[in-house]
């Protein structure tokens, strides 16, 4: 076991996406993501329900025991968040 292979994340966009408030006219949908060992990351702030990101990042992964578990048991998930929803369980002064 052992060398490297590089991973290419691509993040194109979302389709149809809903604000959690039924009464909310705009959104501004983000993304997260943590893959294997490299750092989190963050795209831009896109707008309207149906964005664009069009994000890609690759990674130069050594492909060893700790790679080959990580990809046999773990998956990556992509969470969208919406920059325009209103922070809640905050107090004004807080």
């Amino acid at each position: 076991m052992g060398g490297t292979c590089t991973v290419t994340i691509q993040v194109l966009g979302c389709k149809d996406l809903k604000a959690a408030n039924e009464g909310v006219s705009s959104i501004a949908p983000f993304f997260y993501y943590q893959f294997y060992t490299f750092d989190e990351r963050y795209s831009h702030t896109a707008a309207g329900r149906n964005p664009k990101f069009n994000d890609t990042v690759s990674h130069n992964v050594i492909f060893d025991e700790g790679a080959l578990k990580y990809f046999q048991t773990q998956t990556l998930d992509i969470i969208v968040f919406d920059n325009d929803a209103p922070l809640t369980g905050i107090e004004a002064a807080g």
